[in-house]
């Protein structure tokens, strides 16, 4: 645990670690179970039938010096809770002792769904991710919480009142997978998306200056640029793709947002999400191949042994 042992400590209070998920650059996840579900636990306990009551549990990396987690702390509490984006379940930041408890998404992360697969199961998947990603933005940039209604007389003009965050790491290791909310909520079998890991996330400071603002609203172009990317990671630099999709992000690239230009600036980066998710919508109906039954069962995958479980209920 190195120098995050009494972050540890503090968490295990009301937390048990089962084991570790991973390490990034700045800091580190654990499966957890908070102790308050003990009561809850059915009798015959398997890994698959505890999973709906883990969390994940993230500590600063031990050879940090800085504390980062702090800071995602309190963009996460800013942004209310949306369908596509992590939600901040609690928290401690004080001093050296830091953790954040975030919700368990069983189907891992993007990345490693594409690299075990080494290609994305069709165009309809690919255009699915997408248009769950646009969402996201559009909720952390304007407030906006469906680009594409159903009904057009529904559509979502920006929140005047909306403070904007720009998440700063939009790739495929920090967008994560799991089951839609209901069978009613889910097209077809495809899981829901969900962005994640705000350690580089900025919001916008009260009061800003001309200077902050203006580098504020660049930074969509680092997310939107960010997306491109992760677009081609999920459809290769096919044909497909440039036709439908094009340069992300480079419309964006040499606009000016000097001199009163912002709103300018923002709506287009409105449209630039429309635009991909109107798109997204259309290949993803056009396109649909449902997830084989493999991969629809590889995305509720278990990541901890039945010795894991009879660890913490022998604590």
């Amino acid at each position: 645990m190195g120098s995050n042992a009494a972050s540890h400590r503090h968490l295990s209070q009301t937390h048990h670690e089962l084991c570790v998920l991973g390490f990034g650059y700045n800091g580190e996840t654990y499966l957890a179970l908070p102790k308050t579900s003990l009561a809850d636990l059915p009798e015959d306990l398997t890994p698959e039938n505890l999973t709906p009551h883990l969390i994940v549990a993230k500590f600063n990396h031990p050879d940090v010096t800085s504390h980062p987690l702090a800071s995602e702390i309190t963009v996460m509490k800013q942004v209310p809770p949306h369908r596509h984006l992590i939600s901040h379940l609690a928290s401690h930041h004080d001093g050296p002792i830091q953790w954040l408890t975030l919700p368990f998404c069983p189907g891992g992360d993007l990345a490693s769904f594409i690299r075990c697969r080494s290609y994305v199961p069709s165009i309809s998947f690919a255009s699915h991710c997408i248009l769950q990603l646009t969402h996201a933005l559009a909720f952390l940039y304007f407030g906006i919480s469906n680009l594409f209604p159903s009904n057009p007389s529904e559509e979502q003009q920006p929140n005047p009142n909306w403070k904007p965050v720009h998440h700063g790491d939009l790739n495929a290791n920090n967008i994560f997978l799991r089951p839609a909310p209901s069978a009613d909520e889910a097209y077809g079998n495809f899981p829901d998306l969900v962005l994640a890991d705000f350690g580089r996330a900025r919001a916008l400071p009260e009061d800003p200056s001309a200077y902050e603002k203006h580098r504020h609203l660049r930074g969509s172009i680092v997310d939107i640029r960010d997306l491109g990317g992760v677009i081609v990671d999920l459809c290769g630099e096919s044909r497909v793709v440039r036709e439908h999709f094009g340069q992300t992000g480079a419309a964006l690239e040499d606009f000016d947002v000097e001199g009163g230009g912002e709103m300018k600036f923002e709506t287009r980066v409105l449209e630039q999400l429309r635009r991909l998710a109107r798109t997204a919508v259309v290949e993803r109906e056009e396109r649909y191949v449902a997830l084989s039954q493999e991969m629809a069962m590889g995305l509720s995958k278990v990541r901890f042994t039945e010795e894991d479980i009879e660890r913490v209920l022998g604590e």
